[in-house]
């Protein structure tokens, strides 16, 4: 590797980045990407610094000077003060969910499709197992009806695999169709909603809140995708590394377990944001809407903020990690994230509990969503 290179879309970086954001911090952790057009910040102090300062670093295209359809307005694309009252209302429709009784049916569906995988011979939890319990989750603190659910699958996953645009621009097309897709589904839902579920709530009281409708519905996406892929990915990265540890969840601290899995193997590698204006970051000159990558996989590994990084330390704390971002745009989702993976794997180890991966997975060709392309395991009583 030379002093200023690197790609994350080969073959060696797929299958670890991890060298490469630790050589990227030692030697140019603000460093100018000609393949994605961005500013990759690799350090923790400065993917923090980028993440929490909405009034340099903006999420809003239209504040750095680029024009976006107001369909692009959403939870994700709009700063503070704008932000404040949108953001507030999906706080409060997601605190109105009942977590626990939320939690007792994803144990409940958890054991039952393990019962339904066992004694099939190898069988990919990724399709099998993360992927139905992701959605699951999702689409019941959503409220999503069962009818949706594959349309939904299938747009976030295009959605997440669109993520990668910043460094293969032709990947940037599947984007269009599956937010419209998600769109349409939510309005449908908001249209008819049921008694329960987010879109219930938002339903009733994005007036009072004062956020327009179709804001609404677009925000919906923000949850949706990440809330199923996303979460589907974290659940399979954290499998993956504590078989690769020879390690079990269900003997530590689940809780606490799960912070470092996520610190040590997260599925979001970066987030994006945006010049507001001319800026001296660190001694370099960005320009007004010039896009900035905090390196989130990159930050969670950082020797100057962390003990130990490359070491998973199932009993680490503290553990400020970034997995979920930071800030005011920080993960809504992140309590029924570790939900999910807490469950999946506790569930899969009591179950199974000699359950063992079948062989070495290989990791999709992403470098925004880290994901394996499968996790081939025998599910034997």
């Amino acid at each position: 590797m030379s002093a200023v290179e690197v790609d994350f879309l080969s073959e060696s970086a797929l299958a670890d980045p991890y060298p490469a954001y630790a050589h990227l911090r030692r030697d140019a952790p603000v460093y100018w990407d000609e393949a994605s057009g961005a500013w990759l910040v690799t350090r923790y102090s400065d993917c923090v610094e980028v993440l929490r300062d909405s009034t340099r670093f903006t999420s809003d295209p239209a504040r750095a000077g680029i024009p976006v359809p107001t369909t692009s307005y959403t939870l994700q694309t709009m700063d503070p003060p704008e932000h404040q009252g949108l953001r507030g209302l999906f706080t409060a429709a997601y605190r109105a969910r009942d977590l626990d009784s939320l939690t007792a049916g994803l144990n409940a569906f958890a054991a039952s499709r393990l019962t339904g995988l066992a004694g099939r011979g190898p069988v990919d939890l990724l399709d099998g197992y993360f992927k139905p319990l992701a959605l699951h989750a999702i689409a019941e603190l959503v409220g999503i009806p069962e009818a949706h659910r594959p349309a939904v699958a299938l747009a976030a996953e295009a959605m997440a695999a669109s993520m990668d645009g910043v460094f293969d621009k032709a990947r940037q097309a599947a984007a269009i169709s599956s937010r419209a897709t998600l769109s349409g589904i939510v309005d449908r839902c908001m249209r008819a909603p049921g008694k329960h579920g987010i879109i219930a709530h938002v339903a009733r009281h994005y007036r009072e809140a004062g956020v327009e409708r179709d804001v609404a519905v677009h925000s919906f996406r923000l949850l949706l995708s990440p809330g199923y892929m996303s979460v589907a990915s974290a659940a399979a990265n954290a499998f993956v590394t504590l078989q690769a540890h020879a390690s079990r969840l269900i003997d530590w601290d689940e809780d606490i377990a799960v912070e470092e899995l996520l610190r040590f193997s997260g599925p979001v590698q970066a987030l994006g944001r945006m010049c507001r204006d001319d800026l001296d970051f660190h001694g370099f000159a960005l320009r007004r809407g010039d896009l900035v990558l905090a390196m989130l996989g990159s930050a969670n590994r950082d020797e100057d903020r962390f003990t130990d990084p490359d070491q998973l330390l199932l009993d680490r704390r503290p553990n400020p990690h970034v997995a979920f971002g930071w800030g005011v745009h920080s993960c809504l989702g992140a309590l029924l994230a570790k939900v999910v993976i807490r469950t999946a794997i506790g569930r899969l180890e009591r179950q199974f509990p000699n359950v063992a991966l079948a062989g070495t997975p290989g990791y999709i060709d992403q470098a925004v969503v880290r994901c394996p392309e499968t996790v081939p395991v025998h599910l034997e009583p």
